[in-house]
Parts: C-alpha cells; structure tokens; sequence
C-alpha cells in the first residue's frame, strides 16, 4: 500500500505505521526506518504494535521516499513506505 503525506520545509512531524493489523499477537521487536537523501529523522520509536518516525527539513517541490522495516517477536520481517512531498503552506 502506498500513501503521500505533505509537509511544510520547516515543520517537524510525526508519521506513524500502525501493525496491528499485521502482527496477528506478535509484537514488534525493532523498527528500522529509511529515508531519503534530502529529510532528517529527528527521533524514531515504536511500541508493541506502532512505528514512529519525526521528520524535519526537505526542499520545497520534492518527493521523499520513507521506508519502515519491523521484525516481530515470531521472526518475521515486514516493510511499509509511504511518499512524502514538502510544500510551502
């Protein structure tokens, strides 16, 4: 699944993945996200069931890829992206 999430260069916000869905009582052991060249993560964390990535910077009019990589207490690994584009607002 894919989604797009807009930001302005000079906010900082929270994107979030919830897995419960997915995690069928499994609970995540480690997040690991990937961003593109050009955004900064500024801190990550996760709980059982959620990844969470704050993001900073960008250039107005670009497109950022975000990944999100979790492995589960039964060993499983799973990746979910979303596209952020930065815009003045």
């Amino acid at each position: 699944m894919s989604w797009v999430h807009v930001k302005d260069p000079d906010e900082v916000e929270n994107y979030t993945f919830d897995y419960e869905d997915y995690l069928a009582g499994a609970t995540i052991l480690t997040s690991t996200w990937t961003l593109a060249t050009g955004i900064t993560e500024a801190a990550s964390s996760k709980t059982a069931s959620t990844a969470t990535v704050r993001i900073s910077s960008g250039t107005t009019g670009k497109k950022y890829k975000v990944t999100n990589r979790i492995t589960t207490s039964d060993l499983r690994t799973h990746e979910e992206s979303f596209d952020l584009r930065v815009e003045n607002r």
